[in-house]
């Protein structure tokens, strides 16, 4: 067989999943047609031909020679990629010998079934019939348009490009013995002067009666080494000399897709349709239980002509701009471990040790604390206490406020934050800014990349300040800043990637304590869902299919 290919609601349940897994196997055994008798498709590939005679209107008569023996006992249908689907079917024929391992001619016919191609998109198939005959030589050619399209290098040149053939590795024995193509420049190009080839040189090139024909060639090419494109050939000449060339247009590739899609969409519509609806159900299922795990922060009482609330601590002020739960904990976390009230004694499992809680000042850091275990774990019930009790205390503290002029305040105090850093180059004034706003640096969502940007170069440039170095302020030897700037990115990620992984389910619960889901009427449901060859994008023609039959 040969040819071209182009190389925040409840929980879903599991009958669900198991329903999308049938119908996508499903899918694959019907979407996918199956090469049948692919056992009887044995052969080696002594020669491949093909030229490429250029014409005046921009279409192409593309000539294959193939020259295969054959193994197997049943090499009946020749695939065959095209350039692009502007072929013109009518215009394809086709012509088979085939001969007995001592060279005597067995079949010497045309072929008269051509049709489109079922493996291979763009392509056409010939059905030759060669059966178990040892040697098959096979001639096809056809007429293909939009061939010549404009120069993407120079817009007063012309350019033609091409791919030829490949056949599947799995049934071809060994590389293509010899590999050669010609392209033939139509009969009004006087010479080559004007003349500019595309990836490789030509090995020759002849004047014919036809046109000027420009000859590549290969020995021992791989049907890999082919579909990668190593054996591409292109040239390009003045576009005076043929009366139509292709220009690649946004709408022309808009108009490719759009067909395309929809065709497909056609063909795979009995069963694209259940399987869609499964995903739909289950990607909305996924979307609520998202939104409902951050949709935890509603001020009772937001006035949108009042002013912003300030003074709010850099955790409240996450929790106004509704960054998810699970991180607003983090940052609780990261607080206390710089205030000295707490230490992190395992990342995995994550684990804290008490030091002193009278360090702490504010009501949710001490409840947090309270929370903390003695062997380092968290106690549930009084950590969702803990968070339930700091939400409705920054919703108190919101009332009167009004909540997006609040968000644009904290969001500036961020953004001049993260300029200061931006305008600091001295390594010591930068840990200084890194120390002083630390908690407001991380508020941003990006907050990992700045730090990758604009602070880690800063000690790369000054190695006395990097990691492991040391720099002396008036209290003595301290954490080297590149040090610090590495220590406080490397905390927040793991408290925000292991305390997440830890109170996923709590985020849940704390919302469903906070904000329960109405109540419906009578018989009805609450809460969100329950249950469970190819056109070319470059301004040329190229065939770029195959490893069909």
């Amino acid at each position: 067989m040969f040819g071209f290919e182009k190389g925040a609601g409840n929980r879903v349940r599991p009958f669900i999943i198991c329903l999308l897994l049938i119908l996508v196997t499903g899918f694959l055994i019907y979407a996918v047609p199956s090469r049948a008798n692919a056992a009887d498709y044995d052969f080696s590939l002594d020669r491949e031909e093909v030229t490429v005679s250029v014409r005046t209107d921009g279409k192409a008569l593309i000539s294959y020679t193939f020259d295969f023996i054959n193994f197997g006992s049943g090499l009946d249908v020749v695939d065959v990629g095209m350039p692009n689907k502007y072929y013109i079917l009518s215009t394809a024929s086709a012509h088979v010998t085939t001969y007995s391992v001592g060279g005597s001619i067995i079949k010497d016919q045309d072929i008269s079934d051509i049709r489109r191609s079922e493996y291979v998109d763009p392509g056409v198939e010939a059905h030759m019939n060669a059966g178990s005959d040892h040697r098959v030589v096979v001639e096809f050619s056809i007429v293909c348009d939009r061939m010549v399209w404009e120069s993407p290098e120079n817009e007063n040149m012309a350019s033609v490009e091409f791919r030829p053939t490949w056949f599947d590795a799995d049934l071809q024995r060994g590389n293509t013995g010899d590999l050669t193509v010609h392209i033939v420049l139509p009969q009004t190009v006087p010479d080559l002067n004007y003349t500019a080839w595309h990836n490789r040189e030509w090995d020759a090139c002849t004047l014919t009666g036809e046109g000027w024909k420009l000859t590549w060639h290969w020995g021992e090419r791989s049907p890999g080494t082919i579909s990668s494109g190593s054996c591409d050939v292109g040239v390009a000449f003045d576009r005076q000399y043929v009366d139509k060339v292709w220009e690649q247009t946004i709408w022309m590739d808009i108009a490719d897709l759009f067909i395309a899609v929809f065709a497909l969409l056609c063909l795979l519509l009995p069963v694209l349709f259940p399987v869609l609806f499964g995903v739909s159900i289950v990607a909305i299922a996924i979307y609520f239980s998202a939104r409902k795990s951050k949709d935890y922060f509603r001020p009772t009482v937001r006035i949108p002509s009042g002013p912003p609330r300030t003074g709010l601590t850099a955790p409240e002020a996450a929790m106004v701009l509704e960054l998810p739960l699970n991180r607003v904990l983090a940052f609780v976390l990261y607080g206390m471990i710089k205030k000295g009230a707490i230490v992190q004694s395992s990342q995995d499992p994550v684990r804290f040790g008490w030091i002193d809680g009278g360090l702490l000042t504010e009501q949710y850091e001490k409840d947090v604390f309270d929370s903390i275990e003695s062997d380092g774990t968290f106690n549930k019930t009084q950590l969702e206490k803990a968070l339930t009790s700091m939400i409705k205390l920054t919703e108190k503290k919101m009332d009167g406020f009004s909540q997006r002029k609040t968000q644009q305040l904290y969001r500036n105090i961020v953004d001049r934050a993260w300029e200061e850093v931006r305008s600091t180059a001295d390594p010591d004034a930068m840990e200084a800014v890194l120390r002083q706003k630390d908690e407001w640096l991380a508020l941003a969502d990006d907050y990992d990349r700045r730090m990758d940007i604009l602070v880690f170069p800063v000690f790369i440039h000054h190695p006395s300040h990097g990691p492991g170095g040391a720099s002396h302020g008036s209290g003595g030897a301290v954490l080297g800043a590149g040090s610090f700037a590495r220590s406080y990115v490397n905390n927040i990620n793991s408290l925000s990637k292991n305390v997440v992984s830890s109170t996923t389910r709590l985020t849940h619960s704390i919302v469903n304590t906070l904000h329960p889901a109405p109540s419906g009427g009578s018989g009805g449901r609450s809460g969100g869902f329950s249950g469970g060859g190819c056109a070319c994008a470059c301004a040329c023609a190229c065939a770029c299919a195959g490893g069909g039959r």
